[in-house]
């Protein structure tokens, strides 16, 4: 249970920071596509089908790329 609240909420805060990301860059549609629809959809697929070790570990490392990624943010090239 308490697996699927820390995935949740990291699914949402890598969600959020991946249309950023998205938005803020200028890239063609099937890039944003990628980032936004089928990186998630991947990961819940992997988490519903059983291997949600898996999909944990690879979502943590989404959110940690995500964290330390400034690149979408504004904050690089003051």
């Amino acid at each position: 249970m308490i697996l699927s609240i820390i995935f949740m909420c990291l699914m949402i805060s890598v969600i959020a920071r991946l249309i950023i990301f998205a938005v803020g860059a200028t890239w063609g549609i099937l890039k944003i596509a990628g980032y936004i629809i089928f990186t998630p959809l991947a990961l819940v697929v992997l988490f519903f089908t059983g291997l949600a070790k898996i999909a944990f570990i690879l979502l943590v490392i989404y959110a940690i790329a995500s964290i330390f990624s400034t690149k979408g943010l504004g904050f690089g090239n003051r």
